[in-house]
Order: structure tokens, then sequence, then C-alpha cells
């Protein structure tokens, strides 16, 4: 690929920003919606949707284990490659859709126990955590869909499907829960017939025979050279992201020894905080595709270089957001602590502990920025295990340990240690992810790099004259890949 890195990349990340701020507005427009239901209510669906991220990572895993293995394809020109990997890792995440909605589903009482839920919370939040159950089901095979369809650039088309989804989310939460006044399941319930739209545009793709991953169970390969790779990838981010979602739930359940408004006020904390690092975190996801894709096509000093621009640019949106945040935290405080059953002095109590965790979350939005340039240079060289180090440390050593210490150590402190403990959390991974991605850096750039995938060991930047000639490079056209199976979506291959 060749071109100015910053353009790539805005091209790239453009869509997924558009779509990341569009699904963080019907997020928003969820916490408003619930926050009118009471603080028992905001609580209950908080920490029931941190045990539902808890599972949405098994889908993320798979997604960025397999997007990394069809990003490394396409960069080398090996479309059948490509195609046979993606409806291989299709399959598999359809049959572990299946499975775990099957398993975890009869025992959706018992992990809310687990989570701390008391009878007031439980009865809150039990319908609503089964729905999002099946929604993550869903989910986990409509996110490896939708990574492949970032692979071959068609950013675009994500961006599309997830307007309508988003907009048929709003509209029926809107339809059920304020026009009608149902309860709060139903906010559930709209998010699963809105993510079932993904899932119904994947299948009609898949048995067009023009599309690049048209499916066909003949095209799968289980076989160790594609899920050796595969699993290598896939476990490591799945592990990493599900101990660390594990560790937010263990920090809500410790946030009900506060009392019942403190896991409430840390989500809606974590969802204004979202304004910004969705952002940072659609260009995580490009400078994967294009780390691999570089890789792949053995431009290694491109996908060096990659890194830099990465990281400017997060830190750019970062402090931007940041900025805008601090003008309005305090109105947004207020926003979210009304109504439902609480007295105005619980109101102006609840208003006041969103104020104080947020400011110690709006320190740390732009480590988190360089988090995401960090962490996608990493994935995009397929140093996959790094963020399971990673992702341990950053739970274990910086986040929980602060948490526990304001807790039973400085009780009187008050809920706005879990503020304190998110700030140590945010900063030290924002170091520490930088440190391990230079140390990537001079790995690549010494010439000692090891390539995941194929299992070699590429001695520096190993593109000759010649190889430079073939690598491909990616350039805007009207063309659509159903019209030529042997290009990428939006983009042509250029000699």
């Amino acid at each position: 690929m060749n071109g100015n890195l910053l353009a790539v990349l805005l091209y790239i990340s453009a869509p997924l920003i558009v779509l990341n701020l569009f699904t963080y507005v019907y997020g928003i427009i969820d916490m408003v919606v619930v926050a009118d239901k009471g603080g028992d209510v905001l609580s209950a669906v908080v920490m029931a949707n941190q045990l539902q991220n808890l599972f949405t990572t098994l889908g993320g895993g798979l997604a960025t284990g397999g997007s990394i293995m069809v990003s490394r394809f396409i960069g080398r020109n090996d479309y059948p490659s490509a195609k046979s990997a993606a409806n291989t890792f299709l399959t598999v995440a359809a049959v572990i859709s299946l499975a775990f909605v099957g398993i975890i589903l009869p025992f959706t009482d018992p992990l809310l126990r687990a989570a701390q839920f008391d009878d007031r919370l439980l009865a809150a939040g039990r319908s609503y955590f089964a729905v999002q159950v099946i929604t993550a089901g869903v989910g986990i095979f409509n996110s490896t869909f939708l990574s492949f369809e970032k692979s071959r650039g068609a950013t675009t088309n994500v961006l599309f499907i997830n307007l309508v989804v988003m907009a048929v989310k709003i509209a029926l939460t809107l339809l059920f829960v304020q026009a009608y006044d149902l309860d709060v399941v139903w906010i559930a319930l709209s998010t699963l017939f809105a993510n079932l739209i993904i899932t119904s545009y994947a299948a009609v793709n898949l048995i067009r025979r023009k599309y690049l991953f048209a499916y066909s169970f003949k095209n799968n390969r289980f076989k160790a050279d594609i899920l050796k790779p595969y699993v290598r990838l896939s476990m490591p981010v799945f592990l990493g992201k599900f101990v660390f979602s594990f560790g937010k739930v263990i920090v809500n359940a410790l946030g009900t020894q506060y009392n019942r408004f403190a896991p409430g006020a840390l989500g809606v904390s974590n969802n204004v905080a979202g304004a910004v690092t969705n952002v940072t975190s659609a260009t995580e996801e490009a400078i994967s595709t294009v780390v691999s894709q570089n890789i792949g096509a053995r431009n290694n000093r491109r996908a060096l270089k990659c890194f830099w621009v990465a990281l400017a640019l997060d830190i750019a949106i970062a402090l931007i957001g940041t900025f805008i945040l601090n003008f309005i935290s305090g109105w947004l405080a207020g926003f979210f602590s009304q109504g439902g059953d609480v007295t105005a002095e619980e109101a102006e109590y609840q208003r006041r502990l969103i104020e104080e965790i947020f400011r110690y979350e709006l320190v740390g939005i732009p480590f988190l920025g360089v988090n995401a340039a960090s962490m996608g240079f990493i994935y995009g060289l397929g140093y996959t295990k790094l963020s399971l180090v990673f992702n341990l440390s950053r739970l274990f050593v910086l986040r929980l340990p602060v948490v526990m210490i304001m807790l039973f150590c400085f009780y009187d402190f008050g809920p706005g240690g879990l503020g304190l403990g998110m700030l140590v959390s945010n900063v030290g991974v924002g170091v520490v992810s930088f440190i391990l991605a230079l140390a990537c850096y001079a790995r690549v750039g010494k010439g000692d790099f090891r390539d995941d995938i194929s299992g070699k060991t590429e001695r520096g930047d190993t593109v000759s004259a010649d190889r430079k000639a073939e690598a491909t490079f990616l350039q805007p056209v009207e063309e659509d890949i159903s019209e030529n199976p042997q290009n990428m979506q939006h983009f042509k291959i250029k000699n």
C-alpha cells in the first residue's frame, strides 16, 4: 500500500468513527431512558451490560484473529486463501454462537447473584440480562462477519448497515419504552431485533456467488495450517479482553459495597467518556488492518511508520475530546441524575457522585488514546499474546488493587475511590502499551520479526525493488467487489 498514511488511516477510520459515534449516541439514549426508571434500574442495567460485555469479548477475540489473517492474505493478493479462511472462521463463529447461548442462558440467575445482584437489582435486571445473552450470541457471528468486511476495505458498507441497525434500535427503544411505557427488557429486545438485521445482511451477502467471501461449506478448511494460527491469534485477545471485562464486573460488585448508586454513576462516567474513546478505538481497528496488510506485502518500513502517524492522530483526537467534555461534564452529571423514584436529595447526591468519578475519568482519556494506537499496531503485527499479558496487568496490577485499597483501607474517601482506580488504570495502560509498542517496533526495525501466521522470520525490510513493484496499495474507486471478486470493495490494485 502506498500513498499518504494519514489519508489512508482517515479513509479507513472515518466510516468506523462515524459508526462508533452513532453507537455511542444510541448507548446514551439507552442510558437516558434507563435513568428515567430510577436508581435501582440504572445500576441493574449497567451491571448487566458489564456482564454482557464479558461475553462479547469472545466475539471480539475471534473477529480480531480472523481479521488479522484475512488481511494478511489480502496483502499478499492471495484471495483464494482469504476466502477459505473467512468461510472457515464464519462456520466456527456460528457454532460457538449457538453453543454459547445454550450454555449460558440456563444459568442467568446464578450469574447475576455471583455479580452481587441483590433482590432489588435482580428483579430489575433478570429478564433484561437474559435477552442480552442472546444478543451476545448473535454478536459473536456478526462481529466476525463485519471484521472481514473491514479487512477488504468495505468500511462504508459497515457504516451503512450499522446506521440502519441503530435507526431501528433507537426507534424501537423509543416506541417500546417511551411511547408505551414498557419494561426495560424491551430495550434489550430492541437491541436484539436490530442486531438480527446485521445477521440477515451477512446471510444475503454470503450467498452471492460474486461476493469475495461467498460461503460454501466446501471452502471450509478445518486443518492445522488455518486453525492453529487462528487460535494462536484469537485466544490471547479473547482471554485478555475477557479478564479485563471480568475486572469491570468485579469493580461494579465492589461498588455496591458503597451504595446502590455507585455502579450506576461509574457506568454513566464510562459512557460519557465513550464519546472520545469510541473514536480512538475506530482508529485502533484501522491501524491494525493497515499494518497487517503491509506486513503481508512485506512492506515493513511502511508498517512501522503507520504507528507514529496513528499515535499522533489518536493523541490529537483524545486531547480535543477531553477539552470539550471538560466544559459539559457538570451539565451531563445533572442530566443523568434526574428521574425515577429517587428523592431530590438522592438525585443531588447522584449528580455529585457522577461528576466526582468523571473528573478522574477525564484525566485518563489522552492515555487511552495512546493505548488505542499502540494496541492497534501490536495487533496488526500479530503479537496478540502481548494483549493477554497486558490486560492481565491492567486489571490485577493497575485497577483492582487501587479500588480494593480505597474500599477496604480508605472507605471514608467514598465511592470516588472507583474513579481513582479508573484513573490509575487508564494512565498505566497508556504508558505500558506504549512501551510494549516500542519494543515491538524495535524488533521489527532490527529485522527480527516473526510472522505469527506464516511462522517465518522476516529479516529486515524484505521488500526488494521487484517486490515493491508488486506490492499493492489502495485507491478509492466506484467499482464494487460483486463485479470483480479479485478486488477489494472500493479499492483497486495497481502495480
